[in-house]
């Protein structure tokens, strides 16, 4: 993994390879069709006799009635003080791929980025309702009654496979075959975060294989025939997206299923059929272009694995958990699975475990130097050669001990309101100045509160908790205290922790749907 993650870092060029030109203003639009008629009218009356007078009234009469009838392009904030018209809207090739996602919440150094649920209801903010499903997903079970056994199934369950990294690979080299027509020069890396064969509530909707299509720039602008004197990254990196998905769509029967064009990182959803020969079963994928934080995920949990074989266990344990209850879709304002992994490193550097930390701070990982970005190394301090916890995992820091720790950290111990959680430090501390406070304000627009602050490991600057809103914050909380309330019984249920998730049923879209069977 960190030789294909420094590959990756090599092929992309991401640093200063575009210069990104502000958009001009566009032209002024004609007034409505009442003025136009009215300032008709008025020459009419001024100018000609009743004959021509009859005339022109007639004809601007049916121009108000023809403009009328059009259907108003709305518009759309580009920038500062630019409003985009029609013409300046990126080209869509398919109703599916129109972009939807998140927003996130921009803020100065030292300042709050306050992050409004009115402005993000569209995508996140709206309480989720219950829809019939046309293939639900079973619930979980297991074998043994025991939770610490059941545990242990488990993550035997959740590891990635030979087989299922063989079919990754496969699934890679399918689709760099199909889109070297069109980028030659690009490279196709596959991360799966556990195995994908393992049915689970919002696979779709939240892939464990991320496919990451690496490119030079300029190169890529290049083959879409871009002007390189202004070369916008972002609206580079989603015509490539809108190509390469055309292309697997029409060429390799992939099936969309939906675009988060908004996010830091544009991606689309994909399903490859089974029909592709690749797996028995159809993988759903995350696809980007030269994306980092998919590598960089993945490269986390493989030096966590390294130095803690028990913390792997428990980034994937954290994650099926947060995906079954469904706390794991980034769409809907909830932690992405990347999110989710900070969350329980930094659980393992902090928690006062038996034994000490597990994990030590992020400057002591070994890590490919093509994604340290602003998380700076000491050469001094040195980085940690061997597997230094590995004497410490016993029973209290089995996967099933961790899990419940975890649970009891969020629920009881973390302070939402004076921490920040940086894997960079490692240690407990509130938010660093320079990291923008994320303030969520409920759908009223009358209270607040403060939201979960997430410093990004590559950008101190950064907050990568923006993401939540104050709905989703109260599922999270919800979810902690219903995990944690578990598994301090005597004799805990994983079936029952694992429970599948499901929203509120809407009664009247209920009804409707009985009426029509």
């Amino acid at each position: 993994m960190p030789a294909m993650v420094q590959q990756f870092g090599e092929l992309s060029g991401r640093a200063g390879a575009a210069n990104v030109k502000p958009a001009a203003a566009p032209q002024g639009a004609l007034g409505s069709p009442a003025l136009v008629a009215a300032v008709a009218l008025l020459f009419a009356l001024t100018t000609s006799d009743l004959s021509q007078l009859v005339f022109a009234l007639a004809g601007a009469i049916a121009f108000a009635l023809l403009q009328s009838r059009q259907v108003l392009v709305p518009q759309k904030t580009v920038g500062k003080g630019v409003v985009a018209t029609k013409k300046d809207l990126p080209p869509v090739r398919s109703p599916q791929l129109q972009p939807t996602g998140l927003t996130p919440t921009v803020g100065k150094a030292g300042q709050l980025a306050v992050t409004t649920i009115m402005e993000r209801a569209a995508s996140a903010g709206r309480k989720e309702v219950w829809q019939r499903s046309v293939q639900p997903v079973a619930a979980p079970s297991f074998s043994t009654d025991v939770f610490q056994a059941a545990v242990e199934e488990l993550v035997q369950q959740l590891r990635p496979t030979e087989a299922s990294d063989r079919a990754v690979r496969r699934l890679a080299a399918r689709i760099r075959q199909e889109i070297a027509p069109v980028l030659p020069e690009a490279e196709v890396f596959a991360c799966a975060g556990a195995d994908f064969g393992q049915g689970t509530a919002f696979g779709v909707a939240v892939p464990e294989v991320d496919i990451v299509i690496a490119i030079n720039p300029v190169a890529l602008a290049t083959r879409l025939r871009q002007n390189q004197d202004s070369l916008d990254t972002a609206k580079l990196h989603k015509s490539a997206i809108r190509a390469v998905t055309d292309r697997l769509v029409a060429g390799a029967a992939f099936k969309f299923r939906r675009s988060s064009f908004r996010s830091p990182e544009p991606k689309v959803t994909l399903l490859a059929p089974a029909s592709l020969g690749i797996h028995s079963v159809a993988i759903p994928i995350t696809l980007s272009v030269n994306s980092v934080t998919p590598l960089y995920n993945a490269s986390l949990i493989a030096e966590c694995g390294r130095m803690a074989p028990n913390a792997r266990s428990l980034i994937l344990l954290v994650k099926r958990w947060a995906k079954d209850r469904g706390i794991c879709h980034a769409a809907k304002g909830h932690l992405s699975p990347y999110l989710w992994t900070l969350l329980t490193i930094y659980f393992l550097q902090v928690a006062g475990l038996e034994g000490g930390a597990l994990l030590p701070p992020l400057e002591h990982f070994r890590l490919p130097h093509t994604l340290e970005g602003n998380a700076k190394r000491s050469s001094a301090k040195g980085v940690i050669e061997d597997s230094p916890n590995s004497d410490k995992e016993g029973e209290a820091t089995s996967p099933a001990a961790l899990f419940k720790a975890f649970l009891r950290f969020y629920a009881q111990d973390f302070d939402i309101r004076k921490e920040a959680i940086s894997i960079r430090l490692g240690r407990r501390a509130p938010p660093h100045v320079s990291l923008p406070l994320h303030i969520a304000v409920s759908a009223d627009g009358v209270s607040s509160e403060v939201g979960l602050n997430i410093e990004d490991p590559l950008d101190r600057r950064r907050n990568l908790g923006d993401c939540t809103t104050a709905w989703s914050l109260g599922r999270l909380r919800e979810e902690f205290a219903r995990a944690h309330s578990f598994c301090s019984q005597p004799e805990p249920s994983l079936e029952r922790l694992l429970e599948h998730w499901a929203p509120p049923a809407d009664e009247e879209a209920t009804a409707e749907a009985e009426a029509s069977r």
